[in-house]
């Protein structure tokens, strides 16, 4: 706690606290929805909350999540807010990374399957030309023999169609000449490996390329090279696109290490209540704290502060009203008195002109604000009023800083434990700690 009161309730608070208390309090629920996007984790993601049942909360019990408290409800759901939306970047930005990766991955897949379709293609078309080597041999004769003539070979394709309509037998398996390659594109059907000759007409054609200057056999063996050629081929591009998953899987990864670097939520830590103000831990572990304005000064005087407390300032313009909190109630060690002089000194006018003066201390319990106390013998300073003899200290030079303050576990702080002691408390024994 921070030392503060509880103001006490007058008649109309207290009724109506009463009332609450003995109001039913209103139930809550908070709509969920399932998140699954692999490969990462699927969690529930809050919607939103509602003080009624949800439609389908019976369907699906758990997109719904009950409490007995609507402020319970608004509170979980609040809680949740930022991990929840953490949680759907992160399976967002999981998504975009990882579809990288599939596209890659399929298209990797495509490239093996046409390749592995090429051989197919060059191994069937090898097996129709040995299953009709003499249609073959003849057709190869026949257009040949048309090329040695030297007729232009828009002719010669014409006198190909014109063979055709007349049912030449070799010219209706001529599908195309594509005679600047010097090759036939040339229709074959046969079922493989079948020596039943019945049905051949209702047998799909297939268009086998040909070239004009090799023989049937020779043009098998030129498809069976290709259909090896490719089939190495199909093997590299196999290693290639293991090699390029497993990069891009990587890179994956690492791109979602990093995301997940940016995107850890970081819990906002609940605040002291001496940090609104100025404030210091004293070498000897003392909490030193200084309003910001007279409000603050104010509200510290009100409700943070003992009798046993020690009170700072200094006779220069602008000095900064300091407390020093005693919680054991004993001596206030010389050297914390030092470090909150210093602080009240660097505030005033005494830092802008550097010139060293002592600043003084007096216990809690002589410090009043208000009207000025019945007493002759008292000191009005920042709107408080000083009774009694004040404690002045040794001039100190005027030097501030920043410090880093860290939270640490229980057991690390054991281990610190009596660190920050006060030598002057020890050497003074217990009866100077106090009760």
């Amino acid at each position: 706690g921070d030392g503060a009161e509880a103001a006490p309730l007058g008649p109309a608070s207290a009724a109506n606290a009463a009332e609450e208390a003995e109001a039913p309090a209103v139930p809550g629920w908070i709509v969920r929805r399932w998140v699954h996007v692999p490969p990462t984790a699927a969690f529930w993601a809050n919607e939103e909350f509602t003080p009624l049942p949800p439609a389908g909360a019976a369907a699906e019990p758990e997109a719904a999540v009950a409490f007995a408290s609507f402020h319970e409800c608004v509170d979980e759901f609040y809680t949740r807010v930022e991990e929840h939306r953490a949680a759907e970047s992160k399976t967002q930005h999981a998504k975009t990374v990882y579809d990288k990766v599939e596209r890659i991955r399929a298209d990797q897949g495509r490239r093996v399957e046409q390749l592995e379709a090429e051989q197919g293609v060059s191994e069937r078309q090898a097996l129709l030309i040995e299953a009709n080597v003499e249609l073959v041999e003849r057709a190869l004769f026949m257009v040949n023999t048309m090329v040695a003539s030297q007729i232009d070979w828009t002719e010669l394709w014409r006198e190909v169609k014109r063979q055709q309509r007349l049912g030449h037998p070799i010219a209706q398996h001529i599908h195309a000449l594509d005679l600047a390659r010097n090759e036939i594109q040339f229709l074959l059907s046969g079922l493989v490996g079948s020596e039943d000759p019945e049905g051949e007409d209702d047998r799909p054609m297939e268009v086998v390329p040909l070239d004009l200057s090799l023989t049937p056999h020779a043009n098998v063996a030129r498809l069976h090279s290709r259909r090896k050629e490719t089939r190495e081929k199909t093997s590299r591009t196999l290693l290639h696109a293991e090699a390029a998953i497993k990069q891009a899987e990587k890179r994956a990864q690492q791109d979602m290490q990093k995301f997940e670097l940016k995107q850890t939520i970081r819990r906002v830590r609940q605040a002291w209540w001496f940090e609104k103000f100025f404030w210091f831990i004293s070498s000897e572990n003392y909490l030193v704290i200084a309003g910001h304005d007279a409000q603050q000064t104010e509200h510290i005087f009100c409700k943070h502060l003992g009798p046993k407390d020690a009170f700072v300032q200094a006779d220069v313009a602008g000095a900064r009203s300091c407390f020093v909190r005693n919680p054991s109630g004993g001596v206030v060690p010389p050297a914390t008195l030092r470090e909150a002089g210093c602080l009240a000194l660097c505030h005033s006018t005494a830092w802008d002109k550097r010139i060293v003066i002592s600043a003084w201390w007096v216990p809690m319990e002589q410090v009043s604000r208000g009207s000025p106390p019945e007493v002759a013998d008292f000191t009005a300073v920042d709107g408080f009023f000083v009774q009694g003899r004040r404690h002045f200290l040794p001039p100190v030079h005027l030097e501030m800083g920043f410090t880093l303050l860290f939270h640490v576990g229980e057991a690390s702080a054991e281990r610190h434990r009596g660190e920050r002691r006060s030598r002057y408390l020890e050497a003074m024994g217990p009866e100077a700690e106090g009760a």
